[in-house]
């Protein structure tokens, strides 16, 4: 969870977010526990647009099945990101690619 365009800002990354004390790191279990009892699939199948505010909502990526394992290599999902130059990210280009990312 991201938050910011709002009076709150709250930033949650499962499995990175840890507690400073104990309180903390059971309150953050609870969050995890909760997220994952209420969380609802959504099939993207081929051809399929998603946009969402990134940091208006919760989102994740759950790979469910593989169904070409070649393809997973080419990503099976992209993500837009705007940054105000390309420069700083050039070594991280695929080959041959000016604006996608390797990996």
């Amino acid at each position: 969870m991201l938050g910011g365009a709002e009076s709150y800002d709250i930033r949650f990354f499962e499995n990175r977010t840890i507690g400073i004390n104990k309180k903390a790191q059971e309150a953050i279990a609870e969050v995890v526990r909760a997220l994952h009892i209420l969380k609802k699939p959504l099939l993207i199948l081929k051809g399929d647009f998603i946009g969402s505010a990134n940091n208006e909502c919760i989102h994740n990526k759950d790979v469910v099945h593989i169904g070409n394992e070649k393809a997973v290599y080419n990503r099976w999902l992209m993500k837009t990101v705007n940054v105000k130059s390309l420069d700083a990210h050039k070594t991280h280009m695929r080959n041959g690619e000016i604006r996608i990312v390797d990996g």
